[in-house]
């Protein structure tokens, strides 16, 4: 099972401030939800060399764009074809 602490060490690992993670805190348990819904059990280190470990990864940086007061298309648009959450659109 994801933990939030899990959550918390790869938001701040990917550069979120504390009060950006406490913003993002009561999302934790939603995003677990969708998390374990695709299959994940738990959040691999952003610097893992495994093959497939960067599904949850992207997922989890998916979330937290979207969750941001400052929205980034772009990025999301491609996060979006990464993850398969919808069809694919170039």
């Amino acid at each position: 099972m994801i933990a939030d602490a899990d959550i918390e060490h790869f938001l701040f690992m990917s550069a979120h401030s504390l009060p950006s993670v406490e913003a993002l805190r009561p999302k934790f348990r939603r995003w677990r939800r969708q998390l374990e819904a695709q299959g994940w059990t738990k959040v691999q280190d952003l610097h893992s060399q495994e093959p497939g470990e960067f599904e949850v990864i992207n997922y989890l940086t998916l979330l937290a764009l979207q969750a941001s007061s400052t929205r980034a298309a772009s990025p999301e648009h491609r996060l979006r074809n990464l993850t398969g959450v919808r069809p694919y659109k170039p």
